[in-house]
Parts: C-alpha cells; sequence; structure tokens
C-alpha cells in the first residue's frame, strides 16, 4: 500500500505503509518532488463508507480518456461521459472527480519518505491571492521566476472557504544535499508509481 496524505476536515492525515502516524496538522511543509503534467479523472460508483479500501469504477491519467486498464470504461472520452456534467454529483459538482497528483516529502522526515497526494479541482485550478496560491498559480508564479519545484520547500495550508482549498507558498530554498536527493527521486520507480491513480483507496 503506497504512502500518501489525505486532506479531511482542514486536517493532514499522513499514511506511512497503511498506519495513520499523524492527523492534526493543519499546515505543513512539502518539498514537492514531481507532479503530474494532466489533471485526472476518477469516478467511484459505490458510495463511500468510512475505513473501507474502494476501487475506482473508472479513471483517467490524462483527463480525456479512460485509462487501457479500465475493466468498465463509462465512455469513450471524458468531455462526453454523463458522470463529467455538472450536477452528476451534486449540486454544483461533478460525480467523476478532476484531480492532479503531487509526489511530496516531508523536509523534517529524517527517513525521507516519499508521499502521493491528491489534489482536488477547487485546489488545482484556484486562482487564490499573491502568497495564498492555489496549486496552477502557484506553478505559474514559480516558472515565471525560473523556480524548479522541487528546488525549494513549500507551505500548504487550508484557506478559510466555507469549502476550504489548500493554497500553497514558498518557505525556504533547499540546501544542496537536500537538492540532489530530491533530484535524484524526480525520475525513479517509485516515484512514478506514486504519480499513478490507485486501483484501491481510501479516503
Amino acid at each position: 500500500m503506497s504512502n500518501r496524505i489525505t486532506l479531511k476536515d482542514k486536517k493532514f492525515k499522513v499514511i506511512l505503509d497503511g498506519m495513520e502516524i499523524q492527523t492534526d496538522k493543519e499546515s505543513q511543509e512539502w518539498i514537492i518532488v514531481t507532479y503530474s503534467e494532466d489533471s485526472q479523472r476518477i469516478y467511484y460508483k459505490d458510495r463511500y463508507e468510512e475505513g473501507n479500501i474502494i476501487s475506482p469504477t473508472c479513471w483517467s491519467s490524462n483527463g480525456q480518456s479512460p485509462d487501457d486498464n479500465v475493466d468498465n470504461p463509462q465512455s469513450f472520452a471524458c468531455a462526453d461521459c454523463e458522470h463529467s456534467i455538472k450536477g452528476s454529483g451534486g449540486i454544483n459538482s461533478q460525480a467523476c472527480r478532476i484531480v492532479r497528483r503531487v509526489v511530496v516529502i516531508l523536509p523534517d522526515d529524517y527517513e525521507r519518505n516519499s508521499y502521493s497526494v491528491s489534489l482536488p479541482s477547487m485546489t488545482v485550478f484556484n486562482k487564490g491571492s499573491v502568497y495564498n496560491w492555489g496549486f496552477k498559480s502557484y506553478i505559474k508564479w514559480l516558472e515565471a521566476r525560473k523556480v524548479k519545484m522541487h528546488s525549494i520547500v513549500t507551505k500548504v495550508f487550508f484557506s478559510d472557504d466555507e469549502i476550504p482549498k489548500l493554497l500553497f507558498r514558498p518557505s525556504r530554498t533547499l540546501t544542496e544535499q537536500e537538492y540532489e536527493y530530491v533530484s535524484s527521486l524526480h525520475d525513479s520507480d517509485n516515484t512514478k508509481k506514486l504519480l499513478d491513480i490507485p486501483t484501491q483507496f481510501y479516503f
């Protein structure tokens, strides 16, 4: 079972080897090793029940069409799928969720474990404000300054909105030793695995 960080009730839940090791923090610092280039889609037919492992019914790594290993694709193209229509998942929401996966390291973790995080669409597409950016806005801000995402520590925290969104701001530059280590993880097999959409998942 892969290591992951989940986001719920304005708290970060850190899962290491299937065990919760931290659940009470309202903000964290991440070293973002890498992130999926495309927005991804995940659809669950069955309703989630607390503590259960559930498998997605359909998913797309590129946000355009179901992956080849999906047993029951819901549509040939995501844009034409009934589960992608606004309202299919309730008021103003889609049953098929848009996410973007990132792989992170916690800078105070001396064992340097890598974790996957699924960023919900409101976090990805929210523009935010200066030093309180949504994810895409944060990427653009760093790129405009020619700063590599994996060369810095990023502070992540929840907004005060009724439906909280995750916000991002730079914290510090990595040391040379830290940067060399993180760079070695960028294209590793484990990092690629953590970027993949899991076929079984806890929420």
